[in-house]
């Protein structure tokens, strides 16, 4: 009879539960009402560090040690890249720049690191240049743990320029080959031959090996052909996106 054996079968099937659910109270200290007789609900197979994949408690584990090795993975990439402590906080969804953040948005999205595509954001001071591009920055990674390196041109330069404390062989190496750079405040500096081919040869050998380099501004396009050259802004803007922000200063606004 098909129902008694099917009846034999659930017995045996409920007091193997049974029995091993007792164990586990005995030998691991499970809960004596858990539901999954393999982990008593701790979500690990006994004696071990693995999550049992059979239960919901398992599957939390599972979840959640993901979570945590892509917080892990995001706190190293943010730490190789030197993000400034002040813009810790910094989204493109909070960007009070909306239109231009959705641009941006797009920018980041669209793997920029594969074509080598650039990103120019201008405007006046405290118009949330570096917000933005930080926010950028975050954007990618959101999607792809791409390395990406983030740099003031004044603190750059000043450590490039002789009698400075120079740059590391990896720090070197970031400016050339690293997936995405970020150059903040360009066209800060005064204005010399020194200063002028030092960006060149940059930016010059980022265009030529396909590298996104990402630039912020206070001056526009005129003003920054006229600090740091023409050779230097044509590569920056070739096959680019170009982002202008305006209004007011954003810091005042957040002091008043």
């Amino acid at each position: 009879d098909l129902d008694h054996i099917v009846a034999n079968l659930r017995g045996l099937r409920e007091g193997e539960r049974a029995r091993r659910l007792a164990d586990g109270v005995r030998l691991f200290g499970w809960a004596p009402d858990a539901d999954c007789e393999v982990c008593g609900d701790t979500g690990y197979w006994p004696r071990s560090e693995d999550p049992h994949m059979g239960c919901r408690a398992g599957q939390a584990v599972f979840r959640a040690r993901c979570e945590d090795a892509e917080r892990h993975k995001r706190a190293l990439l943010e730490q190789a890249a030197a993000l400034p402590e002040r813009f810790a906080s910094a989204r493109l969804e909070s960007h009070p720049h909306r239109d231009e953040a959705r641009q941006v948005y797009r920018w980041a999205r669209d793997e920029p690191e594969t074509v080598g595509a650039n990103l120019i954001v201008l405007g006046p001071v405290g118009t949330g240049k570096t917000g933005m591009v930080v926010g950028a920055m975050r954007a990618v990674w959101g999607w792809r743990s791409t390395p990406q390196r983030f740099w003031s041109v004044p603190d750059l330069l000043d450590r490039m320029r002789p009698g400075g404390a120079g740059l590391s062989a990896v720090e070197r190496d970031q400016l050339q080959d690293t997936r995405i750079l970020v150059l903040d405040d360009m066209g800060a500096e005064k204005p010399s031959d020194w200063t002028e081919e030092r960006l060149f040869a940059i930016v010059n050998n980022r265009h030529q090996a396909r590298r996104s380099t990402v630039a912020t501004s206070n001056k526009d396009e005129a003003g920054l052909r006229a600090a740091v050259g023409d050779r230097t802004v044509s590569r920056l803007l070739d096959g680019g996106t170009t982002i202008t922000l305006r209004g007011d200063d954003l810091r005042r606004r957040a002091r008043a």
